[in-house]
């Protein structure tokens, strides 16, 4: 299931948001964007992750407060390359899949107490 504009106005909880992140950028990690709907830093912003920039404005840092509390994650990061439109490398889709999937339970936790 892809992300939509819908689904994104729909509580975590009710939609299974994590789950259906983890999928369509499973589907499409070869064409994964840095912007737009379904665009890595709007989800994984509906996901409570905060970003900031890096290196340079495209290089992007990610933090998320509530889930470094219930474990050992601290950062990642996404270099958006040449431009935020554009497609990121694979590698960074599979960076963000790795930390969504290693976190998945705690992630869930926190969006199910809310």
């Amino acid at each position: 299931m892809s992300v939509t504009p819908q689904v994104m106005s729909i509580t975590m909880k009710e939609s299974h948001y994590l789950d259906d992140v983890i999928s369509d950028i499973t589907r499409r990690k070869a064409n994964v964007s840095c912007v737009g709907r379904s665009g890595l830093l709007t989800v994984l912003e509906r996901l409570g992750f905060r970003h900031k920039a890096g290196k340079n404005e495209n290089h992007r840092i990610f933090t998320h407060k509530e889930l470094s509390s219930k474990s050992e994650f601290k950062t990642f990061s996404v270099d958006c390359g040449h431009g935020m439109k554009k497609t990121v490398k694979p590698n960074y889709s599979l960076t963000v899949l790795n930390v969504l999937k290693k976190y998945h339970d705690e992630l869930r936790e926190i969006y199910d107490e809310s």
